[in-house]
C-alpha cells in the first residue's frame, strides 16, 4: 500500500481496502492475507453488502470490483438520464434501495432503483453535513452530521432522524457501527476514534498514538468486523492498522 484511503470490515473478519494512490483495490483475509486485488483508477469509500460482497464507489458507479458487476446511478429529477458524479458514500437497504451521499446534495438520496432517485432529508429549517451513512445489523441506516456534530438515525417513515450521539469533533470524517450497537467516530481533525455506546454516551477514545508506537498522521476512514476489531487507513502509513 502507498497512501491507503478507504476500509471497509466484514462480519467474517475480511477487509477491503481501497488506495488511490496505488490505483488498487484488494481483499484481504482475517489474518490480513491477500485474497484478491486489481488496479482501479479513482475509487473510494468501499463497503459491503448484506450477502457480504464488497463494493466501491468509483466516478459515477458503484462497483463490486471481484465480481465484475457494476450500478449505474442517475441524477434525481433531472429530467435526462445524467449520471449521478460525486458520490461520498452509499450504502444498500436489505431491501435493494441504495442510500447516497453525494456532493451538491445536502440531504440524502434514495434509490429504490438505479434509475429513480429522490432527495431526502432535505429542504428543511435543520442544515446537514453528512460525511458518512452505515447500516447496523438490523438494517437500520445511520448517518454522520459533520455540521451537526451528531450521530442520526434515519426514522422508518425515511423523513425523520432521531440523534442517536454527539460529539465535539473538529472533523468527523468516518462512522462504523459494532455488532452490540456502540459506535465508532473517526475525527480527522484531532487524529483519533471516539467510541459511544448505543445510548450516545462516550466510553473512550483512541489516538493519535496507538499502541506499538503507531501514530495516526493522516487517517482517512474506519471499519468494525464481527468480532470487534476496529480497522483504520492512514494515508501516511503503507500499511492497514488494526485494533483488537
Amino acid at each position: 500500500l502507498r497512501e491507503p484511503d478507504g476500509v471497509a470490515a466484514a462480519e467474517d473478519g475480511r477487509v477491503v481496502v481501497v488506495d488511490r494512490k496505488a490505483e488498487l483495490v484488494a481483499l484481504l483475509g482475517e489474518q490480513g492475507e491477500l485474497l484478491s486485488q486489481r488496479p482501479l483508477a479513482d475509487a473510494d469509500r468501499p463497503a459491503f453488502s448484506a450477502g457480504g460482497a464488497p463494493y466501491v464507489l468509483a466516478g459515477a458507479q458503484i462497483l463490486l470490483p471481484f465480481d465484475g458487476q457494476s450500478v449505474q446511478l442517475l441524477q434525481p429529477k433531472a429530467g435526462k438520464e445524467i449520471p449521478l458524479k460525486g458520490m461520498i458514500a452509499a450504502q444498500r437497504s436489505p431491501f435493494g434501495d441504495w442510500y447516497v451521499l453525494a456532493k451538491g446534495y445536502d440531504g440524502l438520496l434514495n434509490y429504490p432503483t438505479p434509475r429513480t432517485g429522490q432527495e431526502i432529508l432535505s429542504g428543511t429549517t435543520q442544515r446537514f453535513d453528512f460525511t458518512d451513512i452505515e447500516s447496523d445489523r438490523a438494517g437500520r441506516l445511520y448517518l454522520l452530521d459533520a455540521e451537526g456534530k451528531k450521530i442520526l438515525r434515519l426514522g422508518l417513515d425515511r423523513r425523520t432522524t432521531e440523534i442517536m450521539a454527539q460529539g465535539t469533533w473538529k472533523k468527523a470524517a468516518a462512522l462504523a457501527i459494532d455488532a452490540l450497537g456502540n459506535f465508532y467516530v473517526l475525527d480527522r481533525g484531532n487524529r483519533k476514534v471516539e467510541i459511544y455506546d448505543p445510548f450516545g454516551h462516550l466510553m473512550g477514545a483512541t489516538g493519535p498514538i496507538l499502541g506499538g508506537g503507531i501514530e495516526l498522521k493522516d487517517p482517512q476512514d474506519l471499519a468494525v468486523d464481527g468480532s470487534g476489531r476496529l480497522v483504520i487507513t492512514d494515508r501516511k502509513l503503507p500499511f492497514v492498522v488494526v485494533l483488537e
